[in-house]
């Protein structure tokens, strides 16, 4: 008896000896990705071992400033499968930003989702129909055979980033008290209103909510919840924070003094008060720290990775570790492993380039330009950082987005003329921008599916692509804008005089040259243009207003069923005057209304010829029309990054984008952390 109870004890202890080891062995047996716990456990089939957590914040625990790491995660924490390796703790991540009031790296850095997307090279782009799904701040969520009810779950134990729990009450708050509130929300989002019929919430239980739609709306989950578009503020707001600025829940005169010290001083200036605060809550937030304007409360609670603890003045700000952070490694560590973020703002490309050179960037993945490829290869020995050459993530870095709206009944009829819009194509050397804007990579091509995908034709990526300026000048002089008065320029049909506006902020490394081509190009067929680089906050006011026609842009989405950016960009006000029966925004042009209605029956169908059909539809008539124009397709665009840093290699090898780099930013980590 002795003997068994020595080889049972000797065998205990082994077991023990070898849980971390066989941990270490077998997570890698899983895809990279995000998963439940408990999935986690069964595919891998090991046990994760005891949770850990960054010193700094193991520091904490011990001064009782913090309860300890297993009471702050949740029940059924995020295990995040890493690329490569499994990291250590420390250091302080730097990186520049060329927009003062803007973030495109905490869009993504910062930033968690309802529904995560694995990294995927073919489905590396957002609010796509089938691209794969995983477990996020929703630990669990599934949609009906019919479309019309969508459950999530909210894993129970998840903390704000001041620990109070996350319920159901949040999403409720967000709904009924925020969306479906008129004074802060005029219009209602499309999937409230969807098909016209209002979106009724269910709550279920503390965790547990449903929303029942009432008329399919199969690619819900692909449209509203995945991806940049799935930030967790488009359901969820931290109530028990949000309240003390809402007038239902705030004693008057408190919540009056705070919107006095803000500058609003009436009852029915409420509404425009209680949109600044929320604003840091906004579904496509990419706004810095101050740029919402609001002073004189606590720092937001927040789901995301990392917190805002210090502005460093000029624009450059510290952000550190989210101590309730719901993400785990597979050893049981809390992500992530990097404890701090600095931003540093930079004034232009020139300064960012010299921030890579010198050494003072950890990473720079966002307004790079593959023309500065040779500069960042030749100081990349001295300045020890690595340099990838990846697809972009966008179809085309570069597209013009025509409105089809304006106040001058005259203009907008102009610019809903498809010729104008044919001849605007013609003018534009492609061939040329591959060379000047990309060092000769990617393909002259129109905004058009990707070939090779179920409802490209051959011929899309050609239509109205070839440069051709004298087809141009015949265009414009069949739709009666000629030279009327012998100044050089056309004038409108009725004689009036026109300028086009071409209103823009950089949001590529190619905005800037790519404006000026777009003007000689332009210029060259007669049309006046008038070019102004403008600040992003001023430039969504004008669009807000349909003071904007032309701008510059980005597209990505071509290779599945229709780019994002179109409605918003050349028709504000469509959806919502669709969505109303006609009481809010502005009627859209026949195409228009045929455009919106294919998107409509693509987005709420759960059959997929039934989507098919709708996708083919749409990109016929952008083929004819031109509502956006493209440039050139495929770009390769740079992306920097620190040698000592792990976890980002694999990109290379798998093609992987920017985005999609960035996206998994909670898995980096330095190998010599005390050196930053």
């Amino acid at each position: 008896m002795r003997g068994k109870l020595f080889v049972l004890f000797t065998l205990l202890i082994a077991s023990l000896l070898m849980g971390p080891f066989t941990a270490a062995a077998n997570w890698q047996s899983v895809e990279i990705g995000f998963y439940n716990l408990t999935e986690f456990e069964e595919l891998s089939g090991t046990s994760v071992p005891a949770f850990s957590e960054s010193p700094i914040l193991a520091a904490r625990v011990g001064e009782g400033l913090l309860p300890p790491v297993a009471e702050r995660l949740p029940n059924e924490p995020l295990v995040q499968v890493p690329w490569s390796d499994i990291g250590e703790y420390g250091g302080t991540l730097r990186y520049s930003e060329l927009n003062i009031n803007a973030d495109w790296y905490l869009r993504h850095i910062n930033n968690v989702h309802l529904i995560q997307q694995p990294a995927n090279p073919s489905f590396d782009l957002y609010g796509v129909i089938g691209a794969p799904t995983q477990p996020g701040i929703l630990d669990h969520f599934e949609m009906s055979e019919d479309g019309m009810v969508f459950t999530g779950r909210i894993r129970e134990g998840l903390r704000w980033s001041d620990g109070v729990p996350v319920t159901t009450a949040d999403v409720r708050y967000r709904i009924m008290d925020e969306y479906f509130n008129k004074e802060v929300h005029e219009v209602l989002p499309a999937w409230l209103n969807w098909g016209g019929i209002q979106t009724e919430l269910e709550i279920v239980d503390d965790y547990t909510f449903r929303f029942v739609f009432g008329t399919p709306y199969g690619s819900f989950i692909n449209n509203v919840l995945q991806a940049w578009h799935g930030r967790w503020a488009r359901i969820i707001t931290p109530a028990h924070y949000m309240q003390q600025f809402h007038v239902d829940y705030a004693e008057w005169d408190g919540l009056h003094e705070l919107m006095q010290q803000q500058g609003f001083e009436e009852r029915d200036e409420w509404g425009r008060f209680y949109s600044t605060p929320a604003g840091m809550f906004g579904v496509d937030f990419i706004g810095t720290p101050d740029s919402i304007g609001f002073t004189g409360v606590d720092m937001h609670p927040t789901l995301d990775p990392y917190v805002v603890i210090q502005d460093l003045g000029n624009g450059d700000w510290l952000l550190e570790r989210n101590p309730f952070f719901f993400m785990v490694d597979p050893e049981g560590q809390q992500l992530p492993y990097i404890d701090r973020l600095r931003r540093a703002y930079v004034a232009d490309q020139e300064m960012m380039n010299l921030n890579i050179i010198s050494g003072n960037t950890d990473v720079q993945g966002f307004g790079l330009s593959i023309e500065d490829y040779p500069l960042y290869a030749r100081h990349q020995a001295a300045t020890n950082y690595q340099l990838l050459a990846l697809p972009a993530w966008q179809d085309h870095l570069i597209i013009y987005p025509i409105s089809m709206n304006h106040e001058n009944p005259v203009v907008e009829e102009l610019l809903r003329d498809p010729r104008f819009r044919q001849a605007l194509s013609l003018a534009l050397d492609r061939e040329h921008m591959k060379e000047s804007l990309f060092l000769g990579f990617g393909r002259p091509a129109q905004v058009a599916p990707r070939p090779g995908t179920p409802f490209y034709k051959e011929g899309m990526e050609d239509a109205y692509a070839e440069y051709d300026p004298e087809r141009a000048r015949q265009l414009l002089d069949d739709a009666g804008m000629v030279d009327q008065n012998g100044d050089g320029w056309r004038q409108l049909p009725d004689g009036s005089n026109f300028v086009m506006p071409f209103d823009f902020f950089v949001i590529t490394a190619a905005s800037v040259p790519s404006a000026e081509l777009a003007q000689r190009y332009w210029e060259d067929i007669g049309i006046r243009v008038d070019v102004r680089q403008v600040d992003i906050s001023y430039w969504y006011q004008m669009q807000a207003a349909e003071e904007t026609v032309a701008t510059t842009w980005w597209l990505a989405g071509s290779g599945f069923y229709h780019p994002g950016n179109w409605f918003w960009n050349i028709g504000r006000g469509w959806e919502a005057w669709m969505n109303s029966d006609g009481e809010l925004g502005k009627e859209p042009p026949a195409v228009g209304k045929q455009l919106l209605n294919a998107k409509f029956r693509l987005e709420a169908a759960a059959d997929d010829e039934v989507r098919m059909a709708a996708a083919q539809e749409i990109w016929e008539l952008q083929s004819e029309w031109l509502f956006i124009i493209g440039t050139v397709m495929a770009p390769l665009v740079p992306f920097v990054y620190s040698e000592d840093m792990g976890n980002i290699a694999l990109a290379e090898d798998k093609q992987f984008t920017n985005v999609t780099i960035l996206d998994h930013a909670t898995q980096w980590f330095f190998r010599n952390p005390e050196r930053r």
